[in-house]
C-alpha cells in the first residue's frame, strides 16, 4: 500500500526524533566549555527533540506525539541497555582502543535514570501543555506563544527532575540549584532562537497534510 504524505511526514519526523535522542546520550558524556561553564555537549542538539515535539503535536494532535515519546523512551532504553552490555563483554588482547567505547556507551544507572526520567516528564509535559493551549480558543491563532510556554514548563521539569536524580547528595546543593538555573535557561533561549523555524516548518507542511482533508485536528489552523 502507496504511503500517504501524513505518513511520510509524520515517519521523517518521528525518525528525526529518535536519532537525535540516542545521539543525545551518545554524546552526553563529551564536556564543552562555554565560556566559565562547563556543559554536556548533548544541550547543542537535545533542545531539538523538543521542536520537533512541538511539530509533532501541533500537526499530528496529543495522541500521536504520546505515542512518539513512549517509543523514543523505549529504544532509548534498548540502546543504553545493549551499550552497557557490549562494553562489559570481555575484550580479546589486541583489541583496539576498548576504554574509548566504555567512555561513550557506559552510562551510571543513576544518569541512565535521570536522563529516562527527565526526558519522559519533560517531552510528554511539553506536548500536552501545547495541545491543550491550542484547543483553548482564545489561543488558537497564539502558535508562538504555545510554543514559548509549553518549552519553558517542559524544559523546566526535565531539567529539575533530570539534574536532582543525578546529583543531589553528590554535589552541593547550591551547585545544583545553578546548574538547574543555567541549563534551564539556555534551552529555553535555544529553543525561542529556533522558535521561528519551528513556526516555519508547521506552515510548510499543513497545506501538503490538507491536501488529504484530514481531520480538522490537523486542517483548522488559524494563524
Amino acid at each position: 500500500m502507496k504511503s500517504s504524505k501524513k505518513d511520510t511526514i509524520f515517519w521523517l519526523l518521528s525518525m528525526s526524533f529518535v536519532s537525535l535522542l540516542i545521539l543525545s546520550n551518545m554524546i552526553a558524556n563529551r564536556l564543552i566549555a562555554v565560556g566559565d561553564l562547563i556543559l554536556p555537549s548533548a544541550i547543542i542538539i537535545f533542545p531539538l527533540t523538543y521542536i520537533i515535539g512541538d511539530v509533532v503535536t501541533e500537526l499530528f494532535g496529543f495522541r500521536k506525539a504520546k505515542n512518539l515519546i513512549i517509543a523514543s523512551l523505549i529504544l532509548n532504553c534498548v540502546f543504553v541497555a545493549i551499550g552497557m552490555l557490549a562494553v562489559s563483554l570481555p575484550t580479546p588482547t589486541g583489541a583496539t582502543n576498548p576504554s574509548a567505547y566504555s567512555e561513550v556507551f557506559s552510562v551510571a544507572p543513576r544518569v541512565a535514570l535521570a536522563s529516562i526520567s527527565g526526558f519522559f516528564a519533560g517531552s510528554i509535559t511539553n506536548s500536552f501543555v501545547m495541545y491543550k493551549m491550542k484547543h483553548k480558543n482564545r489561543l488558537q491563532k497564539f502558535l508562538f506563544l504555545r510554543i514559548f510556554t509549553s518549552t519553558v514548563v517542559g524544559n523546566f521539569l526535565d531539567t529539575c527532575l533530570f539534574i536532582s536524580v543525578a546529583f543531589l547528595g553528590i554535589l552541593d546543593f547550591g551547585l545544583v540549584a545553578t546548574m538547574v538555573g543555567v541549563h534551564f535557561s539556555l534551552k529555553v533561549i535555544y529553543e525561542t532562537i529556533f522558535a521561528p523555524l519551528t513556526i516555519m516548518t508547521i506552515r510548510k507542511i499543513v497545506p501538503y497534510l490538507n491536501e488529504e482533508n484530514l481531520t480538522n485536528e490537523v486542517g483548522e489552523h488559524k494563524w
